[in-house]
């Protein structure tokens, strides 16, 4: 009897140890969630760029002439009106001396040929009243009108004389008086392409005047990425100085490619309620970044 309970027990026993089994084996445990892969976040790309304004003025020479004095330098802060360079006007003068000597001639021609437009007229005047009378033939009043005509092509060249004498003086004029050559607007001095002793000739841009009100960022974009770059596309620009960093915003971009570097420029409006004008000055080159979408 004790045997049979024995061997009653150990078959319970393995009878449940081998429900356990089972039961582990048909109802496994659930495994855990998978964790998504996160995306690859590539580097932001840098450009290299540099801080200008959206409004400027070219200060250039009216004349040819030697720059005796500069009177600024690159960075200057200049109101309208401020001396800028001295340009040498001493043959502007000899010029505007012969200028005058040429109005004085013309007028006195002028004069001349007027006399004789009046003695034409008068004289055509005679002839026809000799002709009522008989006293001459028509052909003399034919010859009075030719005369008269003649006369007064003769005043209207002297007179298209005097009036290109007058301009030419006028001209000469002006440029002496802008000898000196002033700030059109008022705004930060940079650019400055001549230095003293140099001869500017006309049209030479001595100087530009950056109007530091309202802040952009120029930048070159390499040909590979000119896709991602476009008006609209934010960056942020970063001070080389400080490592200040600023939004800015592309308002325009060149739609051709410079031929001998292979990259397009890209205008972009800063936000300059977040920049000091005063620290970030026009001409200062920084970096420009431009924050990349990850990978899918």
């Amino acid at each position: 009897m004790k045997n049979t309970f024995t061997i009653a027990v150990s078959l319970l026993t393995t009878l449940a140890a081998c429900g356990s089994s089972s039961s582990s084996a048909e109802d496994p445990k659930p495994a855990a969630p998978r964790k998504p892969a996160r995306k690859a976040v590539e580097p932001p790309l840098e450009f290299v760029g540099v801080v200008t304004t959206r409004d400027s003025k070219v200060v250039a020479s009216e004349f040819e002439g030697r720059v005796v004095a500069l009177y600024v330098h690159a960075g200057q802060r200049v109101r309208a009106g401020d001396p800028i360079a001295k340009l040498d006007d001493s043959q502007v003068r000899k010029q505007l001396a012969g200028a005058i000597a040429a109005v004085d001639a013309a007028r006195a021609e002028m004069g001349r040929a007027g006399v004789e437009v009046r003695a034409a007229k008068r004289e055509m005047r005679l002839e026809r009243r000799l002709y009522r009378s008989g006293a001459v033939a028509r052909e003399k009043i034919r010859q009075a009108t030719f005369d008269r005509s003649r006369a007064g092509a003769g005043y209207g060249s002297v007179a298209a004389q005097h009036r290109q004498a007058v301009a030419e003086r006028q001209q000469l004029e002006q440029h002496l008086a802008r000898a000196t050559l002033v700030a059109p607007i008022d705004g930060v001095v940079s650019m400055i392409r001549v230095k003293e002793g140099e001869v500017a000739r006309p049209g030479t841009p001595v100087a530009r005047v950056f109007d530091p009100k309202d802040l952009w960022i120029r930048f070159a974009v390499d040909n590979e990425y000119r896709s991602l770059v476009s008006e609209g596309t934010k960056v942020a620009a970063v001070d080389p100085a400080t490592g200040a960093t600023f939004d800015a915003v592309v308002r325009s971009v060149s739609t051709d490619l410079e031929p001998p570097l292979q990259f397009i420029v890209a205008d972009a409006d800063v936000d300059d309620r977040r920049i000091n004008g005063e620290t970030v000055g026009v001409g200062v080159v920084g970096t420009v970044r431009l924050e990349r979408r990850p990978r899918k």
